[in-house]
């Protein structure tokens, strides 16, 4: 949250499982946009800040997140 969105947003996710989680976004294309974050994390709930990269364009965006539990996607629309 927020969606859409400025210049920064906030994830809020859980991990099942302790191993690896790599959160990026796409162009509806499906090209990798930016790396947001990689790091190993144990079992839990976790919240994320993150700003844009300045280099974005307004429109629609996924947000993946990636775990050992599997892929979760969101539509992001950024202004």
């Amino acid at each position: 949250y927020p969606n859409p969105i400025a210049d920064h947003f906030s994830v809020e996710y859980s991990v099942n499982t302790t191993g690896p989680v790599q959160i990026n976004m796409y162009n509806m294309k499906g090209a990798l946009v930016a790396k947001l974050a990689s790091k190993v994390l144990s079992a839990g709930q976790y919240t994320d800040n993150f700003y844009l990269p300045s280099e974005l364009s307004a429109g629609n965006y996924l947000l993946s997140i990636e775990s050992a539990s599997g892929v979760i996607s969101k539509k992001l629309l950024v202004n």
